[in-house]
């Protein structure tokens, strides 16, 4: 019953995405004291059905949101039809960035024929952005950091965005690299650069990891005109991998027990737990004459030796 209700409810999501639409997704606006703009967006009507709406507002900037019309329709001749809402700003709001969105809703059919029915309303989404810069200079950042294998570049990534009311004139970036033991293995610094009020930009920096495998923490100081911005964030060099190396067994014969041993190198600068490995055994014609599956070990940061016995039938 269970998977027949799931079913039902997958083709009634499908075919009621493409009844109704919207279009922008997102309107971004810069705030000015006093602001009062109309904003457009288009409500899609895909499947050509007369359609009947209403609309509402949420988010912190609701308050200043007012629509011409609480509800509207689309008619099965129209393929979309614009809708207005008008954003009345005051003259101070805190800095940072505000969210409002518009809600238009589909109301349900009015044919209500029949012994029971089944009422259902789809519901799409106008995001509305505001940014209110901060005073002087500000900015935001955050730091991405591309794990690469022992030898090759490590990239750093620090989008930075201005949302203060003047420009930066000077971005930059000290970042110290530590290892498991909080030891400093290298230090860098990235170029300097400019960026205008309202902009963004990346600061990138390609490190060369000529260092052992493992985990790494990056410690950086974003220095703008007038401020630190610190960050962190830990990366890996090289994966988690085991290598077989070698593989000896002892002279044996049919049914009796013989003694495999198997020279595990890990290639991780740290203990992996929990590894085990699974064998096949095969005749002369490809055939598995016997399996088996050896214990977990956890195994140190240096080269490991599995051992262990299984009969052979």
């Amino acid at each position: 019953m269970n998977k027949i209700i799931f079913f039902l409810i997958g083709i009634f999501m499908i075919s009621s995405v493409y009844a109704l639409g919207v279009t922008p997704a997102r309107t971004t606006i810069d705030f000015e004291p006093g602001l009062v703009r109309d904003v457009n967006f288009d409500i899609i009507n895909s499947d050509g059905a007369d359609l009947k709406i209403v609309f509402s507002a949420q988010g912190n900037l609701s308050k200043y949101i007012s629509m011409s019309s609480s509800e509207g329709s689309v008619s099965s001749l129209e393929g979309s039809k614009t809708f207005t809402y008008t954003l009345s700003l005051p003259d101070k709001m805190e800095p940072g960035l505000h969210k409002g969105e518009i809600i238009t809703m589909q109301l349900p059919s009015e044919d209500t024929s029949g012994s029971s029915q089944v009422l259902a309303t789809l519901a799409v989404v106008n995001q509305i952005y505001l940014y209110v810069p901060y005073p002087g200079k500000y900015a935001n950042a955050e730091m991405y950091v591309y794990n690469a294998n022992q030898g090759e570049e490590v990239r750093f990534v620090i989008p930075v965005v201005n949302v203060g009311e003047f420009d930066l004139t000077s971005v930059r970036a000290n970042i110290d690299i530590y290892n498991k033991l909080s030891e400093k293995v290298d230090s860098f610094n990235t170029k300097s650069i400019k960026i205008n009020s309202g902009g963004r930009k990346e600061l990138i920096y390609n490190w060369k990891a000529d260092v052992p495998i493992g985990d790494y923490r990056a410690v950086a100081s974003l220095i703008y005109d007038e401020g630190i911005i610190n960050l962190e964030k830990v990366f890996s060099v090289g994966n988690e991998e085991l290598e077989l190396q070698e593989i000896s067994v002892n002279s044996f014969s049919l049914g009796q027990i013989a003694k495999l041993e198997m020279l595990v190198e890990n290639k991780w600068s740290e203990p992996i737990s929990e590894a085990y490995i699974e064998t096949k055994i095969k005749n002369s014609d490809g055939s598995v004459v016997s399996s088996f599956k050896s214990a977990s070990y956890d195994i140190a940061a240096v080269v490991g030796i599995f051992v262990y016995q299984s009969d052979f039938i």
